[in-house]
């Protein structure tokens, strides 16, 4: 989507990213740069990445692992009670 963006106005793009997709971290930044024939028309769009953390697998819990949690937490605030 980025790409297309840059190419239709015909300007750089920079965006700094922090994304989790299934359960890996990155962090990084992204320059695209479009760039034009002597017609104006933007033939290729270059891109440059910066990593800013290496990527990491982000541990998630399993459903049953928060269903524990929460019973051990409301355990405690009756006992607190």
């Amino acid at each position: 989507m980025d790409v297309i963006c840059c190419r239709q106005t015909h300007e750089p793009l920079y965006h700094q990213i922090d994304q989790t997709m299934n359960g890996m971290r990155r962090v990084y930044r992204r320059l695209l740069a479009p760039f034009e024939d002597q017609a104006g028309r933007v033939r290729k769009v270059y891109y440059a990445v910066r990593w800013l953390a290496e990527p990491a697998v982000v541990l998630v819990p399993s459903r049953e692992t928060c269903v524990m949690l929460n019973a051990f937490a409301d355990s405690l605030i009756e006992f607190k009670n």
